[in-house]
């Protein structure tokens, strides 16, 4: 057997707006954009029904990738328009169990955070130094989701 990793899913609730924050805040580029809606996606749709155990699935997901360096490194937005899913109970805490979150390398942190708190983007806390070189934040983006942003501050 060989397991390989592919890539996060993340659930959102707007895909508009969370490619706001992944492809126009963060510069990730779009690799594809899909919905089993689309005439060459009802295979697709006919086996997503099957696993999820749903019938009139209607999906939207858009796969990113990082640019540059990390090349390859993908996350993937899902929106779910049918069935809906249920919201979570209260609010959600970094420590809690069931978040996840992706993280991030980045050349420059320093200013990227700057551009991001210009841009309105919430973090946990200010961007936390280890050292004179590098550095740590957690941005949350428009679903609440963490996203860790850590590197080299300049």
């Amino acid at each position: 057997m060989l397991l390989r990793f592919n890539r996060p899913v993340v659930n959102v609730s707007d895909i508009e707006r969370s490619l706001a924050f992944y492809r126009d805040k963060l510069g990730m580029k779009v690799v594809s954009d899909n919905r089993t809606t689309d005439a060459d996606k009802q295979g697709t749709k006919a086996v997503l029904e099957k696993a999820f155990n749903v019938s009139n699935l209607d999906l939207r997901w858009v796969v990113l990738e990082v640019a540059g360096e990390g090349a390859g490194r993908e996350v993937e937005l899902l929106q779910w328009n049918n069935p809906k899913p249920p919201g979570l109970p209260g609010s959600r805490n970094c420590y809690d169990s069931e978040v996840a979150w992706c993280a991030f390398r980045v050349q420059g942190l320093r200013a990227f955070y700057d551009k991001l708190a210009s841009q309105g983007v919430k973090f946990l806390a200010p961007l936390a130094p280890f050292n004179s070189e590098r550095g740590i934040c957690y941005a949350l983006d428009p679903d609440g989701y963490i996203v860790e942003l850590g590197g080299s501050l300049q």
